[in-house]
């Protein structure tokens, strides 16, 4: 346990159809060398990024309770649900000096410190939610829009 703190483990799907199991798989790699006690997984099944997981919610209190080292994550998206509460988010790891791992294939351990990086991630991740609301709705409705003539 590296100065008493522990290293935690997050995944969350949007619907109870998806595996959250490939997100703690994806982490094991980085676990090598850390006892098993020493590790927390807080998994949100079946929460929509838009809502307030719960379990990220007691992953934040112990992170402001100085009691995480490491967080380890599958992807950014898997902790936004909404600009404000990630660039907080973001901000507690800073302030903590949580090591973050994201486990994706895309990027491995990161640094957080350029808050306006992160903020325009989190701006760009809601403009991308809001097209893909946008084109499902017009899918149901049978609709086109007048881009897609």
């Amino acid at each position: 346990m590296k100065d008493n703190k522990i290293t935690a483990v997050y995944a969350r799907t949007s619907s109870k159809k998806q595996d959250y199991k490939l997100q703690l798989e994806a982490a094991k790699p980085y676990l090598k060398g850390i006892e098993p006690e020493d590790v927390i997984n807080f998994i949100d099944h079946g929460v929509s990024g838009l809502s307030q997981p719960k379990e990220l919610e007691k992953l934040i209190d112990l992170i402001s309770k100085n009691q995480i080292s490491t967080l380890i994550v599958y992807d950014r998206n898997r902790l936004n649900y909404s600009v404000d509460s990630y660039l907080q988010l973001v901000n507690l790891i800073n302030i903590h000096q949580i090591d973050v791992i994201f486990t994706s294939g895309r990027e491995e351990i990161h640094n957080l410190e350029d808050i306006s990086r992160e903020g325009i991630w989190a701006l760009i991740r809601k403009m991308e939610r809001i097209m893909l609301s946008n084109r499902i709705k017009l899918g149901i409705k049978g609709k086109r829009s007048k881009y897609q003539r």
